[in-house]
């Protein structure tokens, strides 16, 4: 199934100090086909944390970096618009590893659903009760 183009940034070079504009690019593609095990996203809320400047550089760490021509890595929160995996299905929200993009495909284990009965507004997903809220938390309280 055609789902269109999506819009995203991407890294285009490696940044050698503070992050420059020229770095990334801004350009518009075709969706993927969604294959068996892969989830397709429509990203609602895109994260800006301090680690996306770690995976911009070519240093591995506890992710690889970025390869250059692809998407800036960023947690999102959004809606499943097509699954091929029996864990999640369309309509379901989601959050997990995606990039700044309108879209994004990734494997169905990047991806954790949000309980359709929280009381958290979403974007609370892509911080608060995300890896940059919940590492804080976990650090003070079982150290």
């Amino acid at each position: 199934m055609s789902h269109g183009n999506k819009q995203q940034w991407i890294l285009a070079k490696r940044p050698q100090d503070v992050p420059d504009p020229s770095e990334v690019v801004f350009q518009e593609v075709a969706i993927p086909d969604t294959t068996a095990g892969m989830v397709l996203v429509k990203n609602h809320y895109i994260s800006l944390d301090p680690a996306i400047r770690l995976w911009m550089s070519d240093i591995p760490n506890y992710l690889p970096p970025i390869p250059i021509g692809d998407p800036i890595r960023a947690t999102v929160v959004g809606e499943v618009i097509e699954s091929g995996s029996d864990h999640l299905a369309a309509g379901d929200l989601v959050f997990g590893l995606g990039g700044w993009e309108t879209h994004s495909t990734a494997p169905a284990e990047f991806w954790t659903k949000i309980p359709s009965d929280s009381e958290f507004p979403l974007h609370y997903y892509g911080n608060m009760l995300g890896a940059v809220g919940l590492t804080p938390y976990f650090a003070i309280v079982d150290v």
